[in-house]
Protein backbone atom coordinates (compact mmCIF):
# COMPACT_ATOMS: atom_id res chain seq x y z
CA UNK A 1 0.00 0.00 0.00
CA UNK A 2 1.35 3.41 -0.74
CA UNK A 3 2.20 6.32 1.77
CA UNK A 4 -0.42 8.96 2.22
CA UNK A 5 1.35 12.06 0.36
CA UNK A 6 -0.29 14.78 2.44
CA UNK A 7 0.93 17.22 -0.09
CA UNK A 8 -1.74 15.43 -2.72
CA UNK A 9 -4.23 17.31 -0.64
CA UNK A 10 -6.27 20.49 -1.65
CA UNK A 11 -6.00 21.91 1.89
CA UNK A 12 -1.82 21.74 1.29
CA UNK A 13 -2.39 23.51 -1.87
CA UNK A 14 -4.94 26.19 0.09
CA UNK A 15 -1.97 26.49 2.42
CA UNK A 16 1.18 26.76 0.44
CA UNK A 17 -1.18 29.33 -1.03
CA UNK A 18 -1.59 31.42 1.43
CA UNK A 19 2.06 30.97 2.64
CA UNK A 20 3.14 32.26 -0.98
CA UNK A 21 0.20 34.58 -0.98
CA UNK A 22 1.92 38.61 -2.16
CA UNK A 23 -0.46 41.20 -3.46
CA UNK A 24 -1.56 41.04 -7.25
CA UNK A 25 0.53 44.13 -7.86
CA UNK A 26 3.35 45.81 -6.57
CA UNK A 27 1.13 49.00 -6.20
CA UNK A 28 -1.08 46.69 -4.03
CA UNK A 29 1.77 46.02 -1.92
CA UNK A 30 2.83 49.90 -1.43
CA UNK A 31 -0.66 50.52 -0.87
CA UNK A 32 -1.37 47.67 1.61
CA UNK A 33 2.30 49.20 3.73
CA UNK A 34 0.62 53.30 3.41
CA UNK A 35 -2.76 51.92 4.73
CA UNK A 36 -0.54 50.47 7.81
CA UNK A 37 1.25 53.32 8.69
CA UNK A 38 -1.84 55.59 8.29
CA UNK A 39 -4.12 52.66 10.84
CA UNK A 40 -1.09 53.33 13.28
CA UNK A 41 -2.11 57.06 13.22
CA UNK A 42 1.35 58.09 11.24
CA UNK A 43 -0.67 60.21 8.22
CA UNK A 44 -4.35 61.51 8.93
CA UNK A 45 -6.27 62.15 5.71
CA UNK A 46 -7.29 60.46 3.14
CA UNK A 47 -9.04 60.43 0.54
CA UNK A 48 -12.72 58.70 0.10
CA UNK A 49 -11.18 56.82 -2.79
CA UNK A 50 -8.41 55.70 -0.65
CA UNK A 51 -10.69 54.88 2.01
CA UNK A 52 -13.01 52.58 -0.45
CA UNK A 53 -9.97 50.59 -1.81
CA UNK A 54 -8.92 49.65 1.84
CA UNK A 55 -12.18 48.38 3.24
CA UNK A 56 -11.98 46.23 0.17
CA UNK A 57 -8.26 45.22 0.29
CA UNK A 58 -9.17 44.71 3.87
CA UNK A 59 -12.16 42.07 2.82
CA UNK A 60 -10.37 40.24 0.39
CA UNK A 61 -7.26 40.15 3.18
CA UNK A 62 -9.92 38.38 5.89
CA UNK A 63 -11.66 36.38 3.42
CA UNK A 64 -8.08 34.54 2.04
CA UNK A 65 -7.43 34.52 5.59
CA UNK A 66 -10.40 32.48 6.37
CA UNK A 67 -12.20 35.12 8.25
CA UNK A 68 -15.31 36.39 7.20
Amino acid sequence: MPCYDSRSSPEYAVDQARIGFRHNSDVAELLCDLMKQIADGKITYLSPELLTWWDEHQRRDALKDGIK
